[in-house]
């Protein structure tokens, strides 16, 4: 199951939750006064990378919109060791 989900609206993203685990993981993690739109958070584009990663990085369960999310190759190798932290990566000589 999807703890959190990521949506793009033009210049802004929603973000919503779909677990407990997720509700308690934006209680901790963003203001309470941040802006919602119905049951999302708001989150500025420029903010929404970092959001995205430290979620995985606690291990919740993430689905961005697919096509909206650019990581530079360090980031997206540390979400990928996040997420499969027994994995070692080798080098094939």
């Amino acid at each position: 199951m999807t703890d959190l989900s990521f949506e793009r609206h033009g210049t802004l993203w929603l973000m919503h939750s779909h677990s407990e685990r997720g509700n308690d993981w934006i209680v901790n993690h963003i203001p309470g006064d941040a802006m919602t739109f119905g049951e999302g958070v708001v989150i500025e584009s420029r903010f929404v990378q970092d959001i995205v990663f430290g979620a995985m990085t606690d291990g919740l369960s993430v689905e961005v919109e697919s096509r909206a999310l650019e990581l530079t190759q360090s980031e997206g190798d540390q979400i990928y060791g996040a997420i499969h932290p027994q994995e070692e990566k080798h080098d094939q000589n």
